[in-house]
């Protein structure tokens, strides 16, 4: 008893003393930026895409999104971000990090209600925090990112607040965001994503720079450099996949997952994980499997939203990204944020023999030990909830 009143007193003075933001702008990111291959063939991709409405549409996001997780070029970047951030971040807080996250991508379409946030922090408890970098990866002409004045930023520190800092005025970090420049924050800094409200897609990295590696995988900075043997397996050589080709495999996949949802007939997916197997290469499954999970991702979050749309009919979402995210597993266990998410699930309505597979799939695979025990805390609970 005593022990945790501790720990929640030691999270709330973290919270408070680890609540700030700031930015820095670099030619040398800038630069970067613009001779980039893949990020050239992002802004030509996005450019495409207008209707955020349709499901197709969000799908073709999700995919390049997916892609971009095996860019070494993103890699690359996020490398260049630590070293021109981290000189702002000893300046103004002394703080002094040796790893980078995986970088990812956030995409914003015309309109994109699926990408509109709600105000949060990055919190997650570590010993020395962490510091998130938003880089824009196209010209925002719009608010994109909002926050809380002081007093919200503190009341926030506090447990069980979410409902009371509703009722704080939320106020534009900045007018818009240009390519080079990086916004950073704490991991406590109370923020959320606006909606795109202008007619052209944008988009960003985000990393996150610590001194220990956090849960998303990190890559650790030796003497100032970056070792490619810690990256090395977690690239694709983007010139040997079709992105078009991708792009129609996803939609397939998702029409099929969404119709046996609707059917019930949850038997027949096994039928359909060993066709993808059998068709496609390793590249083409890995890049499937994290795109399942971030498309589950998003109905989980916006599960009203997806039902709007009139190019899929779905009839149950909460069903659908569970078994997306099960799907993402099966697959390869590309994205940890499915286990997450299913970890607190007994998913009943998932027959035993499918639940099966997906352990004897997940067995062959090399997976952290965090993530195996989220796992087999899973299967344990569905098993004893049987």
């Amino acid at each position: 008893m005593i022990y945790t009143i501790i720990k929640k007193i030691k999270i709330i003075y973290h919270k408070l003393s680890n609540n700030w933001s700031s930015d820095v702008f670099s030619s040398k990111i800038l630069d970067f930026q613009n001779k980039s291959k893949f990020i050239q063939f992002l802004r030509v991709e996005l450019s495409k895409i207008k209707n955020s409405d349709s499901f197709e549409d969000q799908i073709k996001k999700n995919v390049l999104r997916s892609i971009g997780k095996y860019s070494e070029d993103l890699i690359h970047l996020g490398f260049l971000i630590f070293e021109e951030t981290s000189i702002k971040l000893y300046k103004i807080k002394k703080y002094i990090p040796s790893y980078f996250s995986s970088p990812y991508l956030m995409i914003h379409l015309p309109d994109d209600k699926s990408e509109e946030g709600t105000m949060h922090s990055d919190y997650e408890y570590t010993k020395d925090g962490f510091v998130t970098c938003w880089t824009p990866l196209e010209t925002y002409n719009f608010p994109a990112l909002l926050t809380l004045g002081k007093l919200g930023q503190i009341i926030s520190a506090f447990p069980r607040t979410n409902n009371l800092i509703s009722f704080f005025k939320e106020k534009e970090i900045s007018k818009k965001a240009i390519i080079g420049e990086v916004k950073f924050w704490s991991e406590c800094f109370m923020h959320k994503g606006n909606r795109n409200s202008t007619k052209t897609s944008s988009f960003v990295m985000v990393t996150k720079l610590s001194k220990e590696p956090l849960q998303i995988g990190s890559y650790k900075i030796s003497q100032g450099k970056l070792d490619k043997a810690l990256y090395q397996k977690n690239i694709i050589n983007l010139n040997e996949i079709d992105h078009k080709e991708i792009y129609q495999i996803a939609f397939d996949l998702v029409k099929q997952v969404n119709e046996i949802n609707n059917s019930k007939n949850y038997f027949s997916i096994i039928s359909i994980i060993e066709k993808l197997k059998k068709q496609y290469n390793s590249n083409y499954i890995k890049i499937i499997s994290f795109f399942l999970s971030v498309q589950a991702q998003r109905l989980w979050m916006r599960p009203n939203y997806f039902e709007t749309l009139k190019d899929l009919k779905i009839s149950n979402p909460y069903r659908l990204w569970i078994v997306l995210d099960l799907l993402s597993i099966i697959l390869g266990f590309e994205n940890t944020s499915s286990i997450q998410r299913l970890k607190g699930k007994s998913v009943k309505f998932i027959p035993n023999t499918l639940m099966q597979y997906a352990e004897k799939c997940v067995d062959s695979f090399e997976i952290e030990e965090t993530y195996l025990t989220l796992w087999n805390q899973f299967i344990n609970k569905r098993k004893n909830s049987s």
